[in-house]
């Protein structure tokens, strides 16, 4: 049963405005894919039904959940909407979605990783003994061993 002040979210994301953002942006979905965006929509929507959603803001979330989509894939959006249904009481803003995709995603690597021997002589000129693998990764985790050893590797 819907109330007055919900929304054909179908009708939205389909709309001629939407579809000019959509090119717009470069964005592309599939027609089908529009339509699964509508049900993720509609579901969230369900999720909570004490929240108005007026239309002007269903209108203007339509193009930003398409390039979600887009972006990320329609089960990475499922999967956020899901936890984010299990952790708010509100309906989810586009960037609270696209927070928790990104949570998800593996992040480069952006830790330390040591100096090798040769590297050492020539910034100082002091012959340092090589460290082990095994020490690098006690010292600074197994993500840097892994790099220092290719770092010797290619004798750098």
């Amino acid at each position: 049963m819907q109330r007055a002040g919900d929304v054909g979210l179908s009708r939205i994301l389909q709309a001629d405005e939407t579809s000019d953002r959509r090119v717009r942006s470069g964005a592309h979905l599939t027609p089908s894919g529009v339509d699964q965006v509508a049900a993720l929509m509609e579901q969230t929507k369900h999720a909570y039904p004490q929240q108005e959603i007026p239309p002007e803001t269903a209108r203007m979330w339509a193009p930003a959940w398409i390039a979600l989509a887009v972006k990320y894939g329609l089960e990475a959006m499922e999967a956020a909407l899901g936890e984010h249904m299990l952790a708010s009481r509100f309906f989810p803003l586009p960037a609270e979605i696209r927070e928790r995709i990104e949570a998800k995603r593996p992040q480069p690597y952006t830790g330390f990783v040591p100096l090798t021997p040769r590297r050492v002589r020539q910034l100082t000129g002091r012959d340092e003994p090589e460290m082990s693998y095994d020490e690098c990764a006690r010292l600074y985790g197994r993500e840097a061993a892994k790099r220092y050893r290719a770092k010797v590797e290619r004798g750098e």
